[in-house]
C-alpha cells in the first residue's frame, strides 16, 4: 500500500500535491471556529483518520469539532461523555507533563491493556471503535489544552505519518496563532462598534 512515500524515503509526488494544497489553504487567516473545522476537514486529505477532532479543554468547559464523527457514531451523548472526563483523556494528560511535547500517540506511554482499562475508554472509544490516537498540541494558556485530534480503529499510527504531522506542526501553530489574533481583532472590533 502507498502511504505517500517512495522507497527511497521521499515524500510521494501525490503527497507533496495534498500537502502544498494543505498547507496552501491554512495560510489563509481564519478565525478560531473557521481554523478547527478547516483543520479537522483537510487534515484526514493527507492522513487517514476514522475520526478527526479539534478540542479545547479548560478546567470549566470542553469545546469540540469533529470530522467522521457520523460514521463512529459521535452525537452529542458521546460528547458528554467527553465532558466528564476532560482530565482522563490519554494525550491531554500526557501534555500536561510533557508540554515540550507537541505530538502525543497513546500508545507511546499507555498499553493497550492499560488504555482499555480506563472508564473513558469503556464509555467512549470502545463505543466508538476507536484504539489508535495522536494529538497535536497547540499553544494554549496555562491550564487550558487545545489539540487536534486524529484517531484511527483499525491501523496504529506509522513513522511516516507520525512525520507528516511532525512536518505539518509549525504550520499548524503558526496558523492557530493567526486564528487566534484574528479572533481577538473580530471581538475588539465588536466591543468597540457598542
Amino acid at each position: 500500500m502507498d502511504h505517500g512515500v517512495s522507497h527511497t524515503g521521499r515524500l510521494s509526488q501525490q503527497t507533496l500535491h495534498k500537502l502544498f494544497r494543505f498547507l496552501r489553504e491554512t495560510a489563509a487567516l481564519h478565525d478560531r471556529v473557521s481554523f478547527a473545522r478547516l483543520m479537522v476537514s483537510l487534515l484526514p486529505t493527507l492522513l487517514p483518520a476514522d475520526l478527526t477532532a479539534y478540542h479545547e479543554l479548560t478546567p470549566t468547559k470542553f469545546r469540540t469539532i469533529w470530522t467522521g464523527a457520523s460514521a463512529c457514531g459521535v452525537g452529542a451523548s458521546a460528547v458528554h461523555v467527553l465532558e466528564q472526563y476532560p482530565d482522563h483523556q490519554p494525550c491531554a494528560a500526557r501534555h500536561s507533563e510533557a508540554e515540550d511535547e507537541r505530538l502525543l500517540d497513546f500508545v507511546d506511554f499507555l498499553s493497550w491493556r492499560q488504555f482499555s482499562t480506563l472508564k473513558i475508554y469503556q464509555d467512549f472509544y470502545r463505543l466508538m471503535g476507536i484504539r489508535y490516537q495522536v494529538m497535536l498540541g497547540l499553544p494554549a494558556s496555562q491550564g487550558q489544552l487545545v489539540g487536534i485530534v486524529v484517531s484511527r480503529s483499525l491501523r496504529p499510527f506509522s513513522a511516516h505519518d507520525r512525520f507528516l504531522l511532525r512536518m505539518l506542526s509549525p504550520h499548524f501553530i503558526q496558523a492557530y496563532l493567526n486564528a487566534e489574533a484574528v479572533s481577538r481583532l473580530r471581538r475588539e472590533q465588536a466591543r468597540a462598534g457598542e
